[in-house]
């Protein structure tokens, strides 16, 4: 997978991008553009998805009580699509929470926010979740496919609530060019129409490319303004793998990640025998069912210089790029039903 650096629409200044326009009280003036990922001819590519839509609400908390958020002013439907409900600042800055009801000035989520921490004058904002349609409009560069029961390509996604080692997909996808019904995203199991699926921010996806030819990925869309969080999950009765990515259209380190000063991935006091591992793959993968190439661990300084070390050649290894949207995978030793959070900082000011 070729990875493009992300393209500004309009121009290089960040003031002349295109100002989004919110059903909130105010306007925003966000940088939209795009990055492109080519996929090799008959080969797989994870890939996570480091642009957002365009948030349909912005605003700040009035008040909260359990999981109902009063923004202040009408915040319009948000349930006609699917919506999350994203902090931009305050303690939950960068968790995402699902929106289940809004009216008036109030909208709802599951949680208890309040609980969590969630205060008056904290931020948010509210954003349709990705759908295949949204995403990879017209099939947005995957290879369409004339039979509905023989793929040229497909879109796997993953279930972020299985627990477990060398976690398999949950469900996959194809673009049907329409010559045995209408065109558009199907079910390849059920063979129904699925373009409004919703993908989830907290795991990258799959795609597979059955042709002879590399196909080219445009994902446009509006480039994150604040911190996102991935949650980070360990079990007690086994090793987890957390499959996340890069949240942001620019290239962080590992130095820079913040995934062990978050407390994220466990230190190792021995480097021969690390706890948790993160692991990355190839931003070049060819070939079908492709594995990790290099593994990571944060040594604690027993045995040598805190930081990061590649676990197999036992170098250090902090100056290591994770490009945008690039898949890790996050191996949790197992000890304890817990979850952290993952919040790495913005590689680049707005």
């Amino acid at each position: 997978m070729k990875i493009n650096t992300l393209k500004m629409f309009g121009c290089a200044a960040l003031t002349l991008c295109f100002a989004l326009v919110s059903q909130a009280q105010s306007v925003s003036s966000t940088p939209v553009g795009y990055v492109t990922y080519t996929v090799n001819a008959n080969s797989d590519l994870k890939l996570g998805i480091p642009m957002e839509q365009a948030s349909s609400f912005t605003g700040s908390v009035s008040s909260v009580s359990g999981g109902v958020v009063d923004a202040g002013s009408a915040v319009g439907d948000l349930t006609t699509d699917a919506h999350f409900l994203k902090v931009t600042s305050g303690t939950l800055a960068g968790n995402w929470y699902e929106v289940t009801a809004s009216s008036d000035n109030s909208i709802t989520v599951a949680e208890d926010l309040a609980a969590a921490g969630l205060a008056a004058e904290d931020t948010f904002q509210v954003t349709p979740f990705w759908t295949l349609d949204t995403l990879f409009p017209n099939g947005g560069g995957i290879p369409a496919s004339a039979d509905v029961f023989s793929g040229n390509a497909f879109i796997f996604t993953y279930n972020p609530s299985d627990i477990g080692v060398n976690l398999s997909t949950a469900n996959g996808y194809l673009y049907h060019s329409g010559e045995q019904g209408p065109a558009g995203w199907y079910d390849s199991n059920t063979v129904t129409e699925a373009g409004s699926t919703a993908l989830s921010p907290d795991v990258y996806i799959q795609v597979r490319n059955l042709t002879s030819s590399s196909a080219d990925l445009v994902i446009a869309g509006t480039v994150p303004s604040a911190v996102t969080t991935h949650t980070i999950v360990s079990s007690a009765s086994t090793s987890n793998d957390n499959l996340v990515y890069n949240p942001y259209p620019s290239d962080i380190t590992l130095d820079t990640s913040n995934l062990y000063e978050s407390g994220a991935v466990a230190g190792s006091s021995d480097v021969f025998s690390p706890t948790d591992i993160v692991f990355v793959y190839s931003t070049n993968p060819t070939g079908l069912n492709i594995s990790t190439t290099t593994g990571y661990m944060y040594h604690t300084g027993e045995q040598g210089p805190a930081g990061w070390y590649d676990v197999n050649t036992v170098t250090e290894a902090g100056s290591t790029p994770i490009a945008e949207g690039q898949p890790v995978l996050i191996r949790k030793a197992s000890g304890s039903d817990a979850t952290a959070s993952w919040t790495p900082a913005l590689p680049y000011s707005l």
